[in-house]
């Protein structure tokens, strides 16, 4: 999922707040993986078996700019602005635990 390396909420850098132009609502789904490991582990329902941070996310990013889809050239621009130094893809496995199981 589209996340962040380090948790900013509170201390958004302006060429991330530009970025989201105006749909900063869209901003409370990005996260850390560190944020996400703490949020899932506080479910009794899941449990995470592997997390890390996807190596493909030039691969991906570059893929979508190719596009030239109107949304992505506004991405690109904010690549080029460094937009790219805050964000991530964030990858989970989890598993659903089964009551009987615990």
């Amino acid at each position: 999922m589209p996340g962040l390396k380090e948790e900013i909420h509170g201390n958004e850098p302006e060429v991330i707040l530009e970025w989201l132009d105006g749909e900063e609502s869209e901003y409370d789904l990005f996260h850390s993986r560190k944020w996400w490991l703490n949020h899932m582990g506080q479910s009794d329902k899941f449990e995470v078996v592997m997390d890390l941070d996807l190596e493909s996310f030039d691969a991906a990013w570059n893929d979508w700019f190719l596009s030239k889809h109107e949304f992505a050239l506004h991405d690109e621009k904010f690549f080029e602005k460094g937009i790219r130094q805050y964000l991530s893809i964030v990858g989970l496995v989890i598993r659903k635990v089964h009551p009987l199981c615990r």
